[in-house]
């Protein structure tokens, strides 16, 4: 069941909606771009990613049933996390860079001081008529401060925003402690979905680490084509997928002066050596790619043999 503050946010997006199609003005000046960002949302490849996403997750939420650890009143907060934070990170997949940067990102974001404000304040509203009124004002509030905090001559209003955002907030746990030493208050629910959005964020991050490592492996394989119009061979492919090991780290250090190199390679035995080579190297060199390092090795060993000369023939005390 739908919460007053949920209701209250679906009528101003219905509202939103309603102020676009009605005005032409705003149809005008977001429509192009609307209709942009949805025919490339459309496109086969992120269909196929999307219908997989979704059904991990309900393989998920299948396997959690089959456990107990979620049920059919959990329905709404699961469909909030596999759309809202879920989509949002499916969406940037590309920018994480290693397992351990996903899953610390994960955590933060389940467990962190602010996440578990949210959840917190998320378990009691206010009145229909008071989220109605508030949401609008607190959405301006938030704008305001966003915008006065990147103006050198704005920090009072900044600082104001920051104030007025912070009693809201101190106001809402304080309404959301009363609300839940109320009789009717169902403890059992209320810590069914505190583990749901523990377990479920953390289950769905196996799909982002693959989906990463598929979107870098992707940028990997056009990059040749796109500068030497030829594809590469499946033989190829096989050996950089295996010679990258299916870590995310390698991969997305994997840059575009890397890639040029494949253009070059003809049998699978290069591309090892190749890749063998690559994985010897430190991440900043990595970085730099195979053209960079070279020249960093140039430049580095006669730092090196004066520094060794210096000590070699230092004078004795």
């Amino acid at each position: 069941m739908l919460s007053d503050r949920e209701i209250a946010s679906l009528i101003w997006l219905g509202i939103s909606v309603t102020c676009f199609l009605l005005i032409p003005h705003l149809r005008r000046s977001i429509g192009p771009s609307a209709g942009r960002v949805l025919k490339t949302f459309f496109v086969w490849r992120i269909q196929v990613v999307l219908i997989a996403y979704l059904l991990w997750a309900a393989l998920v939420v299948w396997l959690a049933s089959a456990v107990g650890f979620w049920r059919l009143d959990l329905l709404k907060d699961t469909v909030l996390i596999v759309f809202g934070g879920g989509l949002a990170t499916l969406f940037t997949a590309y920018k994480i860079d290693s397992g351990s940067s996903l899953l610390s990102k994960t955590i933060r974001e389940t467990v962190g001081l602010s996440a578990l404000a949210v959840f917190f304040v998320g378990l009691a509203s206010f009145s229909l008529i008071a989220e109605l009124i508030l949401q609008p004002i607190i959405v301006l509030i938030v704008l305001l401060g966003t915008y006065a905090s990147s103006q050198a001559n704005a920090k009072p209003v900044s600082i104001l925003c920051t104030v007025l955002t912070s009693i809201y907030g101190l106001v809402a746990i304080i309404w959301t402690i009363t609300q839940l030493f109320q009789p009717e208050t169902d403890v059992t629910s209320i810590v069914l979905t505190f583990c749901l959005s523990l377990w479920l964020p953390i289950a769905l991050a196996p799909f982002m680490y693959v989906a990463a490592l598929m979107m870098n492996l992707g940028t990997i394989f056009i990059h040749p084509k796109a500068m030497s119009r030829r594809r590469l061979p499946l033989k190829i492919k096989v050996a950089l997928v295996t010679g990258l090991r299916f870590r995310l780290s390698l991969t997305h250090q994997f840059t575009a002066q890397w890639s040029n190199r494949l253009k070059d390679v003809k049998t699978a035995r290069q591309t090892r050596k190749l890749l063998k080579h690559y994985r010897s190297l430190s991440p900043d060199q990595r970085r730099l790619g195979p053209d960079d390092v070279a020249m960093s090795i140039i430049y580095e060993v006669p730092r090196l043999t004066l520094e060794w000369h210096r000590v070699r023939f230092r004078p004795k005390p």
